[in-house]
């Protein structure tokens, strides 16, 4: 848990400064590190390129807004269908479609074209 808080810099200074030296004078531990680097930037360019589906909470989505994520929302009716549009801008495309209440399930259809970075769709 420590290499995971220290990478994204959740650490109070002193603990991450005790991290940072065992991590760069270990090399298990630094391999480690480096490892979850080139995960972060995988995935992110994996998110930047459009490849991503993804479900999620509505929750996580508001958490983007209030982080400045730029949220282009599309929403439907069962049975409706939406033609989505995404800029360059949007950072992010969610298409929550509202089912039956008692499934407790959300669907979406992954936007045609490029533009947004990212799906998401919550139950």
């Amino acid at each position: 848990m420590a290499l995971i808080a220290y990478h994204l810099r959740e650490l109070s200074e002193a603990d991450a400064e005790r991290v940072a030296e065992h991590y760069f004078s270990c090399a298990y531990c630094s391999e480690r590190l480096e490892g979850l680097s080139r995960l972060e930037q995988g995935i992110g360019d994996l998110i930047r390129g459009g490849g991503l589906f993804a479900m999620s909470t509505a929750a996580l989505v508001q958490r983007a807004r209030a982080q400045g994520v730029l949220v282009r929302e599309y929403r439907t009716d069962p049975g409706e269908h939406v033609h989505c549009t995404a800029g360059p801008e949007d950072d992010l495309l969610v298409t929550p479609d509202r089912l039956p209440a008692a499934t407790g399930i959300r669907r979406g259809v992954r936007p045609r074209g490029r533009g947004a970075t990212a799906f998401a769709s919550w139950a």
